[in-house]
């Protein structure tokens, strides 16, 4: 079961390396990981190069950070958008003739890259 899929898509395939006898499998490999005391041919054929053989996983730790940040990053920018876009076009404009003045637009623009961490 370790190497089957349901689906009839490929597998995305990670080898580790620290030798030379094995600096070809992490260069073929789809994420290549080298150990820091390893060959250098390892090294220049890796994707990641690890430092401490005991910190195996922190590729894949870091990987769902990052991917965690940008999808937070990006429900940001949708409900900042959900908000401004309709201000910016004139939405409140007939209510009281209210429009956003542009020292205020120009803080919203910089606002708008800003996301919380």
């Amino acid at each position: 079961m370790l190497g089957r899929s349901t689906s009839k898509e490929r597998c995305v395939v990670a080898m580790v390396g620290d030798s030379i006898n094995d600096a070809s499998a992490p260069a073929i490999s789809d994420v290549g990981i080298a150990i820091g005391c390893g060959s250098d041919i390892t090294l220049s054929s890796a994707s990641f190069i690890l430092l401490h053989s005991n910190n195996l996983l922190a590729p894949s730790v870091l990987s769902r950070k990052v991917f965690n940040r940008v999808k937070m990053n990006f429900m940001w920018a949708f409900m900042y958008n959900l908000i401004a876009v309709p201000i910016a076009v004139g939405v409140m404009y007939p209510i009281g003739h209210a429009r956003l003045a542009p020292v205020w637009a120009s803080l919203a623009m910089a606002l708008s890259y800003v996301a919380p961490d």
